[in-house]
């Protein structure tokens, strides 16, 4: 079993799933809004998402 961490605000949020391989993209069924992307290994049950462009970085130089 996996879980996909997409966080307390998207609770019993109805998605639909696309895989490819170990690639999964969880978008909301109602909006269509990408919800996440992750990558699955196989050795975690627990599986963090996919960081974007600008989030928890620190400050550049």
């Amino acid at each position: 079993m996996r879980h996909l961490g997409l966080g307390r605000a998207n609770k019993g949020t109805r998605v639909r799933l696309l895989i490819h391989g170990d690639d999964v993209l969880v978008a909301s069924l109602d909006s269509g809004e990408i919800l996440g992307e992750f990558t699955i290994d196989p050795t975690r049950g627990y599986q963090a998402k996919k960081k974007g462009p600008g989030e928890n970085q620190g400050p550049s130089s």
